[in-house]
């Protein structure tokens, strides 16, 4: 089963059957399930991939019911292929892909031990006395996002210019997301 009929399914059967008759769960909060706006469904999911109803080769990845899809990957999956979700992002699509390996133990390292506070000034500060900085990421794209925000709030609802406006404004979202996410790694990375 697909994952969105999935989870579907599931949303039902906790409004219907999971917690008493609908008319309690509904007074208890839960409500009918609401209908999903088109721009909600930004991901779908194959959930069981077996006997090779997903596979990769070379630069390419086969979905079920639609084929051979090229993509570009940062690193090789090693291990069994349990899971694939397409997500649509404004940059285009990406695929996570849910793989079963092998377990193998971090080796452990003795009296190298450090505390980590973590603050609103300094991002982190460790025990041996090294601070990492805050980056601050929306203070850099500051204006740019105001500029954008000014201009959607003018824009007729449904509009094309509108359209192209909403979707610069999640691009520059994007690129901050992506700014913070890499200032993260590279410091988890340094601290490991």
């Amino acid at each position: 089963m697909n994952g969105s009929l999935r989870y579907t399914h599931r949303y039902f059967r906790t409004w219907y059957g999971g917690f008493g008759t609908p008319l309690t769960v509904f007074f208890r909060g839960a409500g009918f399930p609401k209908w999903a706006r088109r721009e909600a469904s930004d991901s779908f999911c194959f959930p069981q991939a077996h006997h090779g109803s997903i596979r990769m080769e070379g630069n390419k990845i086969r979905l079920p019911k639609i084929g051979w899809v090229s993509m570009r990957y940062h690193r090789k999956c090693k291990g069994q292929i349990k899971q694939v979700t397409v997500r649509k992002q404004t940059e285009g699509y990406f695929v996570c892909i849910l793989v079963e390996q092998e377990h193998s133990p971090i080796p452990s390292s003795e009296n190298q031990t450090v505390g980590i506070d973590l603050g609103i000034a300094r991002l982190a500060t460790l025990s041996s006395g090294e601070w990492y900085e805050n980056p601050r990421v929306y203070y850099r794209f500051k204006e740019e996002v105001k500029r954008l925000q000014r201009k959607l709030s003018r824009q007729v609802q449904g509009s094309n210019s509108r359209q192209k406006t909403k979707k610069r404004l999640n691009r520059l979202y994007g690129r901050m997301r992506r700014v913070r996410q890499d200032y993260l790694h590279k410091v988890s990375t340094r601290i490991v």
